[in-house]
């Protein structure tokens, strides 16, 4: 039984509705949620005390195009940046990180 295939049309809008499938191109409904961990990765660099730099370097990968948001950040990243803010990965993810000093 021969099978079918999707309209290649459909397809091909499909993807660049997706920003052509590849990765770390943003879907739109998403930039809100890009924006939360931008936002969170910042503060929580800052209250600890971690220039870009010094971020980048316990990450071990550059981490100043996902804070400026030049990039978005992956989901397996997450995990490694709270792993070196000493957060658990659901903190940067969360709309009222408290970390720091009260």
């Amino acid at each position: 039984m021969a099978r079918r295939r999707s309209n290649p049309s459909s397809w091909a809008k499909r993807r660049r509705q997706w920003g052509g499938g590849r990765p770390g191109v943003p879907l739109p409904h998403d930039e809100e949620l890009n924006e939360l961990v931008r936002r969170n990765l910042r503060h929580a660099r800052e209250a600890n005390g971690l220039t870009l730099a010094d971020m980048s370097e316990l990450a071990g990968f550059r981490v100043d195009n996902v804070e400026l948001g030049r990039a978005v950040p992956a989901l397996k990243h997450i995990s490694l940046y709270a792993q070196v803010l000493k957060l658990e990965p659901w903190q940067l993810l969360h709309p009222d990180l408290k970390v720091g000093r009260p």
